[in-house]
């Protein structure tokens, strides 16, 4: 349904719906130790960040070039998105992608494993 939904895991209630992206969310990751601040990215091409406190959505990245199916949080000011063949680094803080890898296929999948090196997945097919 395009939306995101804020969950309370002890009262198994929804606390929030947040509205935004045009196409279905594929991917979400807390931003460090902030227990409000969520990245999402989704299939209208955008990602996004949001304080899950209000259900704002305080910034939107991107080029709106390739379906975003991956991002995650990987150091203080930064995470990585992938999709379209490119996985980026972006910098939160500023808005912009500081750095663009390209890849032979279309990763699927993003995770860090330290502040200075992270993993992707991909299916073959694609």
């Amino acid at each position: 349904d395009k939306t995101m939904k804020f969950w309370d895991v002890s009262s198994r209630s929804c606390l929030r719906t947040m509205y935004g992206h045009t196409g279905s969310v594929k991917s979400l990751t807390r931003v460090g130790d902030s227990e409000h601040l969520v990245i999402s990215g989704s299939d209208d091409r955008t990602i996004r960040l949001w304080d899950v406190s209000t259900g704002e959505c305080l910034r939107e990245f991107g080029s709106r070039a390739a379906i975003v199916f991956s991002v995650t949080f990987i150091c203080e000011g930064f995470f990585i998105s992938c999709g379209g063949g490119k996985i980026q680094l972006w910098h939160m803080p500023s808005g912009s992608c500081v750095q663009s890898y390209d890849t032979p296929r279309i990763s699927l999948a993003v995770a860090c494993v330290d502040d200075e090196r992270f993993i992707t997945g991909s299916d073959r097919m694609l």
